[in-house]
C-alpha cells in the first residue's frame, strides 16, 4: 500500500496545520489514489485541539475516505533529543500519555515515530569529562527510551525511531546497536530514506541489517549532499535496488511518500511519484512472477 507522510499537511498547510485541515487533507490524499495518511502533531500547542474532538474528526474523515494510519509520528518530541539538557530532563509523562491515546484512536495505528532532533551544541557542561558526559547522556537516553517503549506497550504501539542528520544515535546503526542492547520487540527504524542517503548510508543495505525492524517508511529523494525531500525519481537514490530490497526481506509495512513543496505543487509531486514508485514496483512483481 502507498500512502503519504505528514509533509503532505505540512506542504498544504505549514507548520499551525489543525484537525480541520487534516480532514480537507484526507480527502485530497484519497483523491489522489493513496491508501494511507500519517498523523502528527509538530507542537504542545496543537494537542488540546486533537484532544477535544479533532481526533475522532479525523478519524471519520479518514474512514470515510478509506483511508489508514499506517503510523503516528510526534514531531512534538523531537527536541528533547536535540541536546543533553533535553535528555537528561526527559519526557513528561502526561505529555506522553495524550500522544499515545491520540495515536491509538487512528484507524489501523500500530507505529509511534519519534524523529530525533539534530544535535545542538556540545554535552553536557554538567560533567567535566566528555566521555563521562556522553555516557551520562546515553545512559538517560536509553531510560527515557526504555520509559517510551513500557507506556506504548498499553496501547499496543510499537516505536519507531526517526534518524535525521547529525542525531545523538548518527546514523541508522545507532538504532541497530540500540537495539541490540534492549532487545525490545517493539523497537524498531522508521526508514527514513531521504536522512539516511544524506547521512552517506547505503540504503539497499539498511533493509537486511533490520530485517523485522522496520516499522515504516518515509521515501523521498536527494542528491546525498543536502537533507532535502525530493519526488522519488528526481534525486540520486538507487529506488530499484531499494524496493527489491525491502520486498526480499519480508517488509510488508505501507510504502508512505515524504515530499516537501510548496501548496501548489502537492497534487503533481505527490501524484508524479506514487506513479513512479508504483510503475517500479509493478515491473518488479512482473519480472519476480517470471522467475
Amino acid at each position: 500500500m502507498f500512502g503519504v507522510s505528514p509533509a503532505f499537511v505540512l506542504s498544504l498547510y505549514g507548520e499551525n496545520f489543525t484537525p480541520r485541515n487534516y480532514v480537507q487533507a484526507a480527502k485530497l490524499a484519497s483523491e489522489l489514489g493513496f491508501q494511507g495518511l500519517q498523523g502528527e502533531i509538530f507542537s504542545l500547542d496543537q494537542i488540546p485541539a486533537w484532544l477535544k474532538g479533532g481526533t475522532l474528526e479525523i478519524t471519520k474523515a479518514l474512514k470515510d475516505n478509506n483511508l489508514k494510519t499506517p503510523q503516528f509520528v510526534a514531531h512534538v518530541l523531537m527536541d528533547q533529543f536535540s541536546s543533553p539538557e533535553g535528555i537528561l530532563k526527559g519526557i513528561e509523562r502526561d505529555t506522553l500519555l495524550k500522544l499515545a491515546e491520540i495515536a491509538s484512536i487512528l484507524p489501523s495505528c500500530s507505529i509511534f515515530t519519534l524523529p530525533l532532533g539534530a544535535w545542538r551544541g556540545g554535552l553536557s557542561e554538567k560533567f567535566d569529562n566528555p566521555k563521562v558526559s556522553y555516557l551520562e547522556s546515553l545512559y538517560h537516553f536509553e531510560e527515557t527510551i526504555v520509559f517510551i517503549l513500557g507506556l506504548l506497550n498499553q496501547y499496543n504501539l510499537k516505536l519507531g525511531l526517526e534518524i535525521p542528520p547529525y542525531s545523538f544515535l548518527g546514523s541508522s546503526q545507532g538504532v541497530n546497536l540500540l537495539c541490540d542492547r534492549l532487545g525490545a520487540p517493539n523497537l524498531g527504524l522508521n526508514f527514513d530514506t531521504g536522512h539516511a542517503w544524506a547521512c552517506k548510508e547505503s540504503l539497499e543495505l539498511i533493509p537486511y541489517r533490520f530485517t523485522g525492524r522496520i516499522f515504516g517508511t518515509h521515501l523521498c529523494d536527494n542528491f546525498g549532499n543536502e537533507n532535502l525531500k525530493l519526488p522519488p525519481g528526481e534525486g540520486t537514490i538507487p529506488w530499484k535496488r531499494l524496493l527489491y530490497a525491502l520486498e526480499e526481506t519480508g517488509y510488508q509495512g505501507s510504502l508512505d511518500l515524504e515530499i516537501r513543496c510548496s501548496a501548489l505543487e502537492v497534487k503533481d509531486k505527490y501524484s508524479q511519484a506514487l506513479n513512479y514508485l508504483s510503475i517500479l514496483k509493478e515491473r518488479r512483481s512482473a519480472v519476480h512472477g517470471s522467475n
